[in-house]
């Protein structure tokens, strides 16, 4: 009821029924970047979009081009997403949860200086001195793993935390 079949091709009906989880996520975020930074509603806005991110775009159509844009766009997205939620709990100083996200942009970029930068602040900020340290480390593992030298920055950063 909801696939129309064109020639070679099919695609979905132009339903109010028909969700689709893609067009869902940037109409959060786009409702979410029109709100006042500091209405409540942001952030909900902003989780319910992550929550629906399930990974790249057509992630297993990898080479073909026509999706190539749209994936690359989307992926920025929901980067720039995890960033604001980010910022809205630094601001609300829920380290905690500011971790959570901080982890997110890591795991996606091991060698991200700021996520880990930040990380390695809200350890610091919510007494984990240990985790610190093996943020630290970590960071040095995939620098090393990709010949690259440690940032000076987020080097005296975790000289200044311990």
């Amino acid at each position: 009821a909801y696939i129309d079949r064109k020639k070679e091709g099919y695609r979905l009906f132009d339903d109010d029924r028909v969700i689709i989880d893609t067009e869902r996520f940037l109409s959060l975020l786009s409702k979410a970047c029109d709100q006042p930074e500091h209405d409540e509603q942001v952030l909900g806005l902003y989780l319910d979009a992550l929550d629906l991110y399930r990974g790249e775009f057509l992630e297993e159509d990898r080479f073909e081009q026509w999706c190539i844009e749209d994936r690359l766009s989307i992926s920025a997205r929901y980067r720039e997403a995890v960033e604001r939620v980010i910022h809205i709990l630094e601001a609300e100083q829920d380290w905690a949860k500011a971790i959570s996200y901080a982890e997110i942009l890591i795991r996606e970029n091991p060698l991200d200086e700021t996520a880990v930068g930040k990380q390695m602040l809200y350890f610091s900020k919510t007494g984990q001195p240990s985790r610190i340290k093996s943020a630290f480390d970590a960071y040095l593992k995939s620098a090393g793993e990709s010949d690259i030298p440690a940032s000076e920055k987020i080097t005296a950063l975790f000289h200044n935390l311990v």
